[in-house]
């Protein structure tokens, strides 16, 4: 590389470590701010709130926008003064056939690129006497490529504010000695990207690189104040760090869902589209997600690769064992707070929390029967189409709920696993054995609305108010004229015809 070339890279290093330490100190003076820390107090409303960090934000990232401007022509200015000096000494000395080299990172060196600016351009003389000068399509194709030599943004076009702010941190500090850039070849039409000696792998900036080769070192200086995790970039512990706060700052502009993470975002978008062009080769079933079609695969394979160290149960997703090992460590980290009841999932709390609220989402488009939860929803609709998948391989009765075949799977064998804690008796199912501790307690929970009278159990309430109350079999089959004095009786019965 000439030395032409070596120092218009380092001077293009320096102004881009300067753009990116100007935005950097903006960013820390706008967050320390006390009407940008007003914007997040719990009184406040959340909407206002969320608008003023927004157009905050906005702000600083056209200050960005505006800086990678200014920098890029602050550096066509003093490249276009170094040539020129350089041009003046070769004259003085008798070298004025020579023209000045030129390096790919001059982006403002180009006559025609210093014509779209408003200052840093040099004046050309033109006399009317001259011809004027046309340019050969030879010309024109021996133009070096636009290449911006100064920015802001990442490797996607995006400019991240923290990202930034990280790659001053890491300009402002020293490199490792046994780490090295790879130089720039060929000034005149092309270079080389910094490239990291360990692995090879080539990144955009000096920045990038530096932040790179913390894989390797294995360093992990941004430390969670909560949980004392660690990770290797300001901008995983600001989303981390949103797990702790429930701070959700990037919303759907469709259904209003809002997300901790952009990369959830972009993941969720894809729903609205509607689009599933990865299909699965055994059963054609499609997903959006190509990570979704590999998690469905395993299902036709039966493969279970994540394996807990302590019981030795088998999983597909690495996310499911996590979740298991709760039950061995016995931590329940999402409790209630209204009945400090604790609970290992999220889903369970919110579900119990539905308990207190009183809010039943999910109802039957036939009965109009509520349920707090989908699962049990989906239980209920098998009483209207009959459906009945799980079945008993040893005689062949089938179920329309697991928890039922699996119950029903005892009586074949002398299972007893529910003991009664007032008798020795001992039963096959818990809700057999909730339904006997009664006997011991004297709980009543069914009381007639009519008159009063309390049952143990919710069939003898029914059987109560179809003898005594309703005046028999009222509820009658308009296919067979079969005869109920239940109504749910008789919407079993007609399942046999649906």
């Amino acid at each position: 590389m000439s030395s032409s070339a070596a120092m218009h890279t380092q001077l293009a290093a320096v102004m881009e470590a300067l753009v990116h330490a100007a935005v950097a100190e903006l960013k820390k003076l706008v967050e320390d701010s006390p009407v940008f820390r007003r914007s997040g107090k719990p009184g406040e409303e959340r909407p206002r709130a969320d608008r003023v960090r927004a157009e905050t934000r906005e702000k600083m990232v056209l200050f960005a926008s505006i800086m990678e401007t200014l920098g890029n022509e602050a550096l066509g200015k003093i490249l276009n003064i170094i040539d020129g000096a350089r041009l003046v000494v070769e004259l003085q000395v008798g070298r004025s056939n020579r023209k000045p080299q030129t390096s790919v990172l001059n982006i403002l060196h180009n006559a025609n690129v210093e014509l779209e600016h408003s200052y840093g351009v040099r004046q050309q003389i033109c006399d009317a006497d001259q011809p004027a000068q046309v340019k050969t399509k030879a010309d024109e194709a021996a133009e070096p490529p636009f290449v911006p030599a100064v920015t802001v943004k990442d490797g996607h076009g995006n400019i991240d504010l923290g990202a930034i702010a990280e790659r001053a941190r890491v300009e402002a500090t020293p490199p490792p000695s046994d780490l090295q850039e790879s130089e720039v070849t060929q000034p005149s039409t092309s270079w080389k990207f910094p490239s990291c000696s360990v692995c090879g792998k080539s990144f955009s900036s000096q920045s990038n690189l530096k932040s790179h080769q913390l894989i390797h070192t294995g360093e992990k200086p941004f430390a969670c104040s909560v949980c004392g995790r660690a990770f290797r970039q300001r901008q995983s512990l600001q989303s981390h760090v949103r797990m702790h706060t429930g701070e959700r700052p990037f919303e759907c502009l469709q259904c209003g869902k809002r997300f901790s993470k952009q990369a959830q975002l972009k993941t969720h978008t894809i729903i609205h589209t509607g689009q599933k062009p990865y299909s699965c080769e055994v059963c054609g079933r499609c997903f959006n997600l190509l990570q979704n079609l590999h998690r469905h695969t395993v299902t036709h394979t039966g493969e279970k690769v994540f394996t807990c160290g302590v019981c030795g149960k088998g999983f597909t997703r690495s996310v499911t064992l996590k979740t298991h090992q709760l039950i061995h460590t016995g931590q329940k980290p999402f409790k209630c707070e209204q009945c400090s009841k604790s609970f290992r999932h999220a889903v369970n709390l919110r579900n119990h929390q539905r308990i207190h609220s009183g809010v039943r989402p999910f109802t039957c488009d036939l009965c109009s029967k509520t349920f707090r939860q989908a699962v049990n929803l989906k239980i209920h609709r098998r009483i209207h189409t009959g459906e009945r998948p799980f079945s008993c391989h040893v005689c062949g009765k089938t179920f329309s709920q697991q928890s039922s075949l699996i119950s029903h799977g005892r009586t074949h064998s002398t299972d007893r696993p529910f003991h009664c804690s007032f008798c020795d008796k001992r039963f096959n199912n818990a809700n057999s054995l909730k339904l006997h501790t009664r006997v011991h307690t004297g709980e009543k929970p069914y009381a007639c609305d009519v008159c009063g009278k309390t049952f143990s159990q919710g069939s003898h309430l029914r059987t109560h108010k179809r003898h005594v109350h309703a005046g028999g079999k009222q509820f009658i089959c308009d296919k067979c004229g079969k005869r109920y004095a239940d109504q749910r009786n008789l919407k079993l019965h007609k399942c046999c015809y649906a």
